[in-house]
């Protein structure tokens, strides 16, 4: 016979376990994006977390907001927020991030333990609180100035998160003489009763093909969880 412990949903989803550890807010904040990209287009800021083991940066912001680059050096993890200009306003960019969280010592509540011995749930963390997974199709958005809105949550207090790496292009010419393609991630931003999600540049790189939108070549997913109260 197995032992452990867990608890799960009316509907069978499991919520805590003794073998998975979840995720809690591990501090907030807010961001402007007043760097400069490699376009004059694109405007990106930089978050770096230290002494973290598994972080998620989900965003809360008044336009799409991408990924521009995540970059990893042992414990420590940089983020680069990106947008375009044509979609900004003077708004910061609010960010939540989510890691394992260190034990608490002390206070009343619930705490599990996995087999070694770590904490993977304590009842005095604030834990993340997913409320929907969307599933984009590869050729959606359907070009660089499309927006699409994902719904069907009760109205609320969101945060969005890219849950893949995926790239679509735009390539165009470049003084008449060759051209370039311009590199786009999705861009996320949460509503109240979902997510919108447009491309953003992050790059321009030489092209030699043919001037022209070129769709993903896989699906994309967003990940948009509650952050009332937080």
């Amino acid at each position: 016979m197995t032992y452990g412990f867990k608890v799960t949903t009316d509907t069978g989803i499991v919520q805590v376990d003794d073998t998975f550890a979840n995720l809690a807010l591990i501090q907030s904040g807010v961001l402007s994006l007043s760097q400069e990209g490699d376009q004059m287009n694109i405007r990106y800021g930089t978050l770096t977390f230290s002494g973290r083991e598994a972080p998620v940066v989900a965003i809360r912001s008044s336009y799409p907001v991408g990924y521009k680059a995540v970059n990893v050096s042992g414990s420590t993890w940089v983020y680069q927020l990106v947008a375009e200009l044509k979609w900004m306003n003077s708004t910061p960019v609010r960010w939540y991030l989510f890691d394992r969280p260190p034990p608490l010592t002390n206070g009343w509540g619930i705490r599990v333990r996995d087999a070694q011995g770590r904490e993977v749930f304590n009842s005095g963390n604030r834990y993340m609180r997913p409320k929907a997974f969307y599933t984009l199709p590869a050729d959606t958005p359907v070009d660089n100035n499309a927006l699409v809105d994902l719904g069907g949550l009760p109205p609320g207090t969101y945060a969005a998160i890219p849950a893949t790496c995926r790239n679509a292009g735009l390539a165009y010419t470049v003084f008449d003489t060759a051209n370039a393609m311009r590199q786009l991630v999705d861009g996320v931003q949460a509503l109240s009763t979902g997510v919108r999600v447009g491309w953003v540049a992050i790059n321009d790189q030489p092209y030699a093909g043919d001037v022209g939108f070129y769709s993903a070549i896989r699906p994309g997913y967003v990940t948009v969880v509650d952050v009332d109260g937080y």
